[in-house]
């Protein structure tokens, strides 16, 4: 006798059809998780602050009842400490973020170094490292003869300043803007000096800027700038400013 044939078995198949608004959930709670491990550190220092607020709390109320107050309330003077705590405690914040997106870490504890001057160490790479940045900040020096040292405090009062802007004049200047000459200006900073004992005096071969003889323009990344004088032995300064 044949047995009767079986009778199919069902499969049952299940399907996955994610919405739109599903995905969006699951890209969110993944950007959550990513957000929190990166943030660990960060939790971590707020978490101990608040550990610390509540361990001092019991211990200012106890110091409250027996009067221990001088000035400002023991309380006053925390809740003061910790509305002014809020700004360091936002810079470290801001220190974490600025750390990861700059080296890729919450803490840079290897890998990255900002390499040591090379003049590290050696008094004399030092010295004249400074004496070549102070070339180029002021130029070479102009000494003045003995011929030309009674004329110099007209020329420097009556001297002329043209700033340009990519070759266009922007602004002009005399030397008496700055407080009507420039040795007023020093002799008026020389006479505060001498009234502030907490300060040095004015030393020999220190520059001082007395403020400038034009006004002072907004510059912006392409642009190149010059000034020229007239009337001293100063050569034209063209700076070209680049990203």
């Amino acid at each position: 006798m044949i047995p009767p044939p079986e009778a199919p078995s069902k499969v049952s198949l299940i399907r996955f059809e994610p919405t739109p608004k599903g995905l969006a959930l699951t890209a969110l709670a993944l950007a959550l998780a990513w957000a929190a491990l990166r943030l660990a550190p960060v939790m971590l220092v707020l978490v101990v602050a608040l550990m610390l607020v509540g361990t001092l709390n019991p211990v200012v109320e106890w110091l409250e009842k027996k009067r221990w107050r001088r000035g400002f309330t023991l309380r006053a003077a925390i809740r003061t400490t910790a509305d002014l705590a809020i700004y360091p405690v936002l810079a470290i914040v801001i220190f974490f973020f600025h750390s990861w997106f700059t080296t890729g870490a919450w803490f840079v504890t290897g890998g990255f170094y900002v390499p040591d001057n090379l003049a590290t160490g050696n008094v004399w790479k030092a010295f004249m490292a400074v004496v070549y940045g102070m070339r180029l900040l002021i130029g070479t020096p102009y000494v003045i003869d003995a011929a030309h040292l009674r004329d110099m405090p007209k020329r420097l009062a009556d001297c002329t300043v043209t700033l340009k802007r990519d070759g266009e004049v922007r602004d002009r200047g005399v030397g008496k803007n700055a407080l009507d000459h420039p040795a007023l200006a020093l002799a008026f900073l020389a006479d505060i000096l001498a009234s502030q004992p907490a300060f040095d005096a004015l030393g020999v071969g220190e520059v001082v800027t007395t403020g400038t003889l034009t006004a002072a323009l907004p510059v912006h990344i392409g642009e190149t700038w010059t000034s020229e004088i007239s009337g001293l032995p100063v050569r034209p300064l063209t700076i070209a400013f680049s990203s």
